[in-house]
């Protein structure tokens, strides 16, 4: 599994690189980046590694991080973090997508970091709650 997890975050990552920014209605048009600090969240949360098939998942879903962006004018949660040292502002975004005849919600989060610009910094399903 180390040989095959390797090749697709590798990959993943090379694509990833090549991602243009998008504008995002939700922000009047300003861009939205992708940098390293969204890849390195999709595969670790702070120092730690995510699990392997969270890590795949979260990977898979990254081209619709694009979509969404692009198409969303309403902001699903915010959130602004202020630290000693920092001032993080976080917005998500929900999207309803068919993956493998399935409707799945996505939430996009992005996020900008004191007077940065604004950056992809993860995706991920969705959990909705059973009745």
């Amino acid at each position: 599994m180390t040989n095959k997890w390797r090749n697709i975050v590798g990959n993943a990552r090379e694509k990833y690189k090549k991602m243009q920014p998008v504008a995002c209605p939700a922000f009047g048009g300003e861009l939205v980046y992708f940098n390293k600090h969204g890849f390195n969240h999709l595969i670790r949360k702070g120092r730690r590694f995510r699990k392997i098939d969270v890590q795949i998942d979260r990977i898979q879903l990254i081209g619709t991080a694009i979509d969404t962006l692009q198409r969303s004018s309403t902001v699903y949660r915010y959130r602004k973090v202020n630290t000693v040292k920092s001032v993080m502002q976080f917005w998500a975004f929900e999207d309803d997508l068919i993956i493998d005849n399935k409707k799945v919600s996505i939430i996009v989060v992005v996020r900008k970091m004191n007077n940065g610009k604004i950056h992809f910094f993860s995706i991920f399903k969705r959990k909705h709650k059973t009745p």
